[in-house]
């Protein structure tokens, strides 16, 4: 449920999510996935521009060190 959490939440800010398993890295499959991958990012830079907007590049800033904090917190034994 974490996983679908984080991911809505990446949604909802206008963040295309894809997802590929193992076997998209091998054969046909990769290339259907490559095409797949380049559809959806052409179509996410059509609807969003092809830069990453300020604010979610310092919302991603702010989580980079609250997963700094953990990290830090788990290594001296600090529950979270």
């Amino acid at each position: 449920m974490a996983e679908k959490s984080r991911e809505g939440g990446l949604l909802d800010v206008g963040l295309a999510v894809q997802r590929l398993t193992p076997d998209d890295f091998w054969g046909e499959a990769r290339k259907r996935a490559v095409r797949r991958l380049r559809q959806q990012y052409a179509a996410a830079v059509a609807s969003f521009g092809p830069t990453t907007p300020t604010a979610l590049l310092e919302a991603a800033r702010q989580l980079e060190g609250l997963r700094a904090e953990r990290l830090r917190d788990r290594r001296l034994g600090v529950a979270g």
